[in-house]
């Protein structure tokens, strides 16, 4: 059964609704993605720029590219990290009626990866890397109070359970 759950983005109120598999976004509609990613010890990687609001690695899709390409270009990319083993556990769906542009609609794409750290070199948006056990990823999470953070997780945990 889907998730629902309002956020305030940049000042904006977005609904989001996470969408179990087998659901894949039509691929013109699929904006960005996103994953849970456990390090060996099974820590949650998040990223920061400001240190303060913390999130999960992921971003907008590159022209061309696959989602498991974003996926691992993202990686790379925020956390300096490479995607060892991946699932798709769902996606999201964010409807934002008060966008400047317009109401806007699009999928984010979610994923669980296990990935092996590299040291940390902050680039692009990302200046911090923090990991946190399963336990504390919903206190840390800046959006971690909606109830969609949760589904995210534990479909991800259930990801991972079933890749070890």
């Amino acid at each position: 059964m889907p998730v629902t759950g309002v956020l305030v983005v940049e000042g904006r109120r977005v609904t989001a609704t996470g969408l179990p598999t087998p659901f894949v976004p039509p691929d013109g509609l699929l904006t960005r993605v996103h994953a849970v990613c456990t390090a060996a010890d099974g820590r949650v990687v998040l990223v920061s720029g400001s240190g303060r609001a913390w999130w999960l690695p992921g971003g907008g899709r590159e022209p061309g590219e696959t989602p498991e390409e974003t996926l691992a270009r993202e990686v790379w990319e925020e956390i300096c990290g490479e995607v060892t083993r991946r699932a798709y556990p769902g996606s999201s769906r964010f409807d934002a009626p008060d966008h400047p542009g317009g109401r806007r609609t699009g999928y984010h794409a979610r994923y669980w990866a296990r990935v092996a750290l590299h040291p940390f070199r902050p680039a692009f948006e990302t200046a911090f890397r923090c990991l946190v056990p399963p336990s504390a990823f919903r206190d840390v999470l800046e959006w971690g109070q909606d109830p969609t953070a949760g589904a995210i997780l534990e479909a991800a945990l259930a990801a991972e359970r079933s890749h070890r």
